[in-house]
């Protein structure tokens, strides 16, 4: 039953992503250090989704804001604080996976930062 429904929600995957972390490192001398930004996963089938949040007051302006979550497979294993650059719509952006992953059988839902660079 739930091969079932996560074939399913994976043919609403309309989008593609690159996961970049880090990786340990010895350089030539022998130190051991962390390297960012190194790709990790590549070309995975996902979904972005958008949710409006309410308009905050701010003085005299109100400020909109949107969660972004991030839907892939339960198989890919994201690290927290990773980079996710998301291509969907024919446009690409770079995330901050920002929370804790829902895991689900057929699923994962990940919360990002949504202040992306671009």
């Amino acid at each position: 039953m739930f091969e079932y429904a996560r074939k399913m929600l994976e043919k609403t995957y309309t989008g593609k992503c690159n996961i970049y972390g880090t990786e340990l490192f010895t350089d030539e001398n022998g130190i051991t250090d962390e390297r960012e930004g190194v790709l990790v996963k590549s070309n995975i089938p996902c979904f972005l989704s958008y949710e409006s949040n309410p308009v905050i007051i701010q003085g005299n302006y109100g400020v909109a804001t949107s969660t972004i979550v991030l839907f892939l497979s339960p198989d890919i294993e994201v690290p927290l604080n990773s980079e996710i650059e998301v291509t969907q719509n024919g446009i690409t952006k770079k995330y901050k996976h920002s929370g804790e992953i829902a895991m689900y059988r057929t699923h994962q839902e990940i919360t990002l930062d949504s202040e992306r660079k671009t």
